[in-house]
């Protein structure tokens, strides 16, 4: 990865909604994978993300979901006006608290004011990563508002 590319990775995160929403500092986001239009964000699973079966809330299945899609459309764009105006989800399985669930999304098609995107969350059930359980697919469209 060349400097330019980590100097804009560094800048889009510091300025993205994961520097300044509550709900996405409580969520605790870690970056472990970034490729040029493919990114995987891992989360821990803590108690208050739970519904009342004690597994992952599907509110909060979205919202990382729509997340990590937005990470990546605010850096293969350069803007941070960039409204979700859909999102498809589809719940497979459940996840519970203290797992590390991980999402990753990939930019399909990048258009000048639409971005069409697809994304993955998953446990991974084993130490040596080889074997994933799918918890949700999904399939995102932002608008573009503007270029920084």
């Amino acid at each position: 990865m060349e400097d330019n590319d980590s100097k804009k990775k560094d800048v889009i995160i510091k300025n993205s909604a994961l520097s300044n929403v509550p709900l996405y500092k409580m969520l605790k986001p870690e970056i472990v994978k970034w490729e040029e239009d493919k990114i995987t964000v891992k989360f821990i699973i803590y108690p208050w993300e739970l519904n009342h079966m004690s597994t992952l809330h599907g509110g909060v299945i979205a919202t990382v979901l729509d997340l990590v899609c937005g990470l990546l459309t605010s850096y293969l764009t350069n803007s941070s006006a960039i409204p979700t105006i859909n999102l498809n989800i589809n719940f497979l399985t459940s996840a519970v608290v203290n797992e590390e669930l991980y999402v990753e999304a990939n930019a399909d098609k990048v258009g000048k004011t639409i971005v069409n995107l697809s994304a993955k969350a998953y446990i991974r059930k084993n130490t040596n990563n080889s074997e994933i359980k799918k918890i949700a697919t999904a399939t995102a469209t932002f608008y573009i508002v503007n270029k920084n």
